[in-house]
């Protein structure tokens, strides 16, 4: 849980940073980040379920 917390936080000061910067491109970067750090954080909680339906052989 303290792992989702870090990722957390990064994620909070990415989009901090996105907002602050007047580059596009550094905007369009951090916030690419800020989601890899949110996905982290979700990882880190629990692994996410698998999209579609069960196929059994």
């Amino acid at each position: 849980m303290i792992e989702a917390e870090y990722y957390r936080e990064q994620a909070d000061q990415c989009r901090r940073d996105a907002a602050e910067s007047r580059n596009p491109q550094a905007r369009r970067q951090l916030d690419q980040l800020a989601h890899y750090y949110e996905r982290q954080a979700r990882w880190a909680v629990g692994p996410e379920p698998a999209h579609g339906p069960i196929q059994r052989a």
